[in-house]
């Protein structure tokens, strides 16, 4: 196979062990709606400023992302990184991890922003959900994929991600409309990064 095909190959077997395993995507589709059902029910009895919903809109993405990316990558066997490093080239494969982060993060940004602006009457614009995402996503995704790769925790994982998620999560937070181009460029620097490093880390551990 082609790395593309293998890449769409590599995210449809993510995909497949998330659906098998039955509670991943549960776990996050629950973590969402109780972010979104606490919070709005909170705003019932403090009310909020204007100010502080983005605020939490951008935590709780975050805190998804936390929650829903590292998980599969921290869970995976040693026998089954073996078995797909036998299947697909260390390019395919990564990119097929990209694709499954990226993938993540878009559908979490969407059913958070849907949740928002139903109970919380209140979301940013889903271009910026979105490209947010995406740039949360990558750095997420190589501290998971490095933190695996040594048989590391969460902890490790969250610490070693920490750095790089401040930029993108500081900018929309002190921008009431944060332009789109700094988060886009930061996203495919941290893609390069990782399809730099990733190959020399696909087949250790």
């Amino acid at each position: 196979m082609r790395w593309p095909a293998e890449a769409l190959w590599t995210a449809r077997w993510w995909w497949r062990l998330e659906k098998r395993q039955g509670h991943g995507i549960g776990t996050t589709l629950l973590f969402l709606a109780l972010l979104i059902l606490l919070v709005g029910l909170s705003q019932r009895k403090i009310p909020l400023s204007e100010a502080h919903t983005p605020l939490l809109f951008w935590i709780s993405y975050l805190f998804s992302l936390f929650q829903a990316i590292p998980r599969p990558l921290l869970e995976r066997r040693p026998e089954e990184w073996r078995w797909l490093h036998a299947l697909v080239s260390p390019e395919g494969g990564l990119a097929g991890l990209w694709l499954f982060a990226v993938s993540i993060a878009v559908g979490v940004g969407l059913a958070l922003a849907a949740g928002a602006a139903f109970f919380w009457k209140s979301a940013p614009p889903l271009d910026l959900t979105l490209t947010t995402g995406f740039t949360l996503s990558v750095p997420l995704l190589m501290s998971a994929f490095l933190s695996a790769r040594v048989n590391g925790s969460y902890a490790l994982a969250a610490i070693l991600g920490f750095p790089l998620l401040l930029f993108p999560l500081l900018w929309v937070l002190f921008h009431t409309r944060p332009p789109l181009l700094p988060l886009v460029l930061v996203g495919v620097a941290q893609s390069i990064l990782f399809f730099t490093l990733g190959p020399y880390l696909w087949k250790t551990g």
